[in-house]
């Protein structure tokens, strides 16, 4: 806060008031509005329960009775509206699915589900949630009407999720990454499957792309081969985009004919040798650009980092924007990179806007883990996880710290994408 002690403070701040209103009064195109803030919501987790409320946005602090919570709450995912907030609820051997509503903040469903092992779940219309799940012989597809709050089909695919899985939601559909029944420890041509809401659900190989994990020998040494690549969905429901190692092409599939073409990137060359292993994370920024941060491993090598890049998908040109960033998250329209910082210790963090300059750099020393971020459209929220619950919050547009709040029971930071 500037000090108000002399006269030229004073004066220089009727200069400053004199100047910015002449600016309002000129001809200057006004400034772009601020997004709206969508509600943040903290779940707390202490060795009692589970408890769910509204948060002030600036001091975490609660702005709504807390929802206890019955059970472990798994996958989750925010109505197109935001709305309502979906989970899956785990309660010994049963699962329900979960509706709150975030107006009020009050249980709006709760739809049984039955037995189910690892879930994910999506919602795919206003009103259709779906929960894909795993059981020993194959991938659960379960649709809940959440205006009726009914369970209205359950179907099976005969595959299981892979190694490593990518679920990409679309419009109306969601894009599952999906591996043979039978052993998990192979490596093969990536397939998606095609999930609607209802109807038929389809699968399509990318076959020149692998995925998967296998043990491997080269000059007399075991190794693990471990190729996860990455699947990015186009929210409009046409494409889905597999991006896998650096000597493997892009793939674009066509949603409705699940056609897949292939495209070699520009901007991208894979090292001498060979290949060991691929990991991807990739995700969509708007219409024609991805985001996407990974390595490449080869023998007797440290690990070749992909750093942060943009993958146009109409030229297939990438760019690199920060050669360090090791994780990636998109949120409310800004680019959140993460790396390890050995000079910290601790990791940085950097904000990019969607069409890749960066916004800010936000050196954290003690950081011992990336942070999971969150965006209420206007701030961000930037666990330190310090052991005194810390949290960062970050104005979004500017990447000023307005707060550093303590929450220490929080679990998670919630808000509608």
């Amino acid at each position: 806060m500037l000090s108000r002690r002399t006269s030229i403070s004073d004066s220089l701040q009727v200069v400053l008031a004199v100047v910015a209103a002449l600016a309002v009064a000129g001809s200057a195109a006004p400034a772009a509005p601020r997004p709206a803030e969508q509600p943040l919501l903290v779940l707390t987790t202490t060795p009692e329960q589970q408890e769910l409320f509204r948060a002030d946005p600036l001091l975490l602090d609660r702005a709504s009775p807390a929802v206890p919570l019955a059970g472990s709450v798994g996958a989750h995912a925010f109505s197109p509206d935001g709305s309502t907030l979906a989970w899956v609820s785990l309660q010994g051997d049963a699962a329900s699915l979960e509706l709150l509503d975030v107006g009020s903040m009050s249980p709006a469903a709760s739809v049984p589900l039955g037995e189910l092992g690892a879930s994910t779940v999506a919602w795919l219309a206003r009103d259709r949630v779906v929960v894909l799940a795993e059981r020993p012989d194959g991938l659960r597809i379960l649709v809940v009407d959440a205006a009726t709050s009914r369970l209205v089909s359950v179907r099976q695919i005969p595959a299981h999720f892979a190694e490593f899985p990518n679920v990409a939601p679309a419009k109306n559909v969601a894009v599952v990454q999906v591996r043979p029944l039978g052993p998990a420890q192979a490596i093969g041509p990536v397939r998606l499957a095609v999930v609607p809401a209802s109807g038929a659900v389809r699968v399509v190989r990318v076959t020149s792309i692998e995925a998967g994990a296998a043990r491997r020998t080269l000059n007399g040494a075991s190794f693990w081969e471990i190729r996860r690549p990455a699947v990015v969905g186009d929210p409009a429901g046409e494409r889905a985009y597999v991006i896998g190692a650096a000597n493997e092409p892009v793939a674009s599939v066509d949603l409705r004919s699940l056609h897949v073409s292939y495209h070699r990137v520009h901007g991208l060359r894979a090292a001498a040798g060979t290949l060991t292993g691929t990991d991807r994370h990739a995700a969509w920024v708007r219409p024609g650009l991805l985001a996407l941060v990974g390595f490449d491993e080869y023998p007797k090598a440290e690990p070749v980092l992909l750093g942060l890049r943009l993958l146009d998908t109409r030229t297939w040109r990438m760019r690199t924007i920060d050669p360090s960033a090791e994780q990636l998250a998109v949120v409310a329209g800004t680019i959140v990179a993460q790396h390890a910082d050995p000079a910290l210790p601790g990791f940085t963090i950097a904000g990019f806007d969607a069409n890749g300059s960066r916004r800010f750099a936000l050196p954290l020393s003690g950081m011992s883990q990336p942070a999971e971020v969150t965006s209420t459209g206007r701030h961000l929220y930037v666990p330190t996880h310090d052991g005194v619950g810390t949290v960062i919050v970050l104005d979004q547009s500017s990447g000023a710290i307005v707060g550093r709040p303590l929450a220490p029971s929080a679990g998670e930071l919630l808000s509608p994408p």
